[in-house]
């Protein structure tokens, strides 16, 4: 092993020591993700936090190209929402919108080369409410509940680029069981159906099918334990046990 890949291995460690317990829960929610780099370090990444007020802030990101650029940008966008999260009285965690024009800025002044599409939501247990918002994440989150199926599908522009994009919020009341499974655009590449239409409803049969956990997804799609992927891939799901 040469001098440069014990750099990325050790960055590595770093940013796998950065990301939350898989696996955690907060209340009635629970928490599962895997991320499979297509090298050593990865520009996908999530993040999960619980604010004092009782809300979970959460967020799938996809950092434009491979290797330790994409990491060192997923690194900063880490700790630059830490930042942002810091004080629950704060404007800009009214809405999940103020979210994404914060970090807009944010990265913006730092004029990296990269871009970085991100979903990002705000669960509220205590009234079963989810405010979202997207910097062109795709493909869209699905939401899974009362043995019904929908596309979180709504977004903007990436974060990073420009300089006033246009970022929404969007509500829902959500019943008191429901899983949300989101996955990065890696998952993609991995593929067989034809089109981008054919893939989306391939993702969308199997989480109706009853795949929502990790593990089964990532089995499904041929993706338990992949190496040399054209692209990172993440899968995160979010399930409320209704307790």
């Amino acid at each position: 092993m040469d001098l440069v890949e014990r750099d990325q291995f050790a960055g590595q460690r770093v940013q796998q020591n950065l990301l939350p317990s898989s696996g955690a829960k907060i209340g009635k929610l629970s928490f599962d993700y895997r991320i499979l780099p297509s090298l050593i370090l990865s520009g996908d990444s999530i993040e999960f936090v619980e604010l004092s007020d009782g809300r979970v802030v959460f967020y799938i990101a996809d950092v434009s190209g491979h290797g330790a650029a994409g990491a060192l940008v997923s690194v900063l966008v880490k700790g630059i929402c830490a930042g942002l999260m810091t004080d629950v009285e704060k404007k800009v965690l009214e809405h999940p919108s103020n979210v994404l024009e914060a970090l807009n800025s944010a990265l913006r002044n730092f004029d990296i080369d990269q871009h970085v599409t991100m979903f990002l939501g705000i669960l509220d247990p205590k009234n079963n409410e989810l405010h979202f918002s997207n910097a062109a994440h795709f493909p869209a989150p699905i939401l899974m509940a009362d043995q019904s199926l929908d596309y979180l599908e709504f977004g903007s522009l990436p974060l990073g680029i420009y300089q006033s994009p246009d970022y929404q919020s969007k509500s829902l009341h959500l019943p008191n069981e429901y899983t949300i499974v989101m996955f990065s655009d890696g998952v993609l590449e991995t593929m067989d159906q034809p089109t981008i239409k054919d893939k989306e409803e391939r993702l969308q049969l199997l989480v109706k099918s009853g795949k929502r956990d990790v593990d089964s997804l990532a089995k499904e799609l041929g993706i338990d334990g992949a190496r040399n992927a054209p692209d990172d891939i993440a899968i995160f799901t979010i399930t409320s046990s209704g307790r």
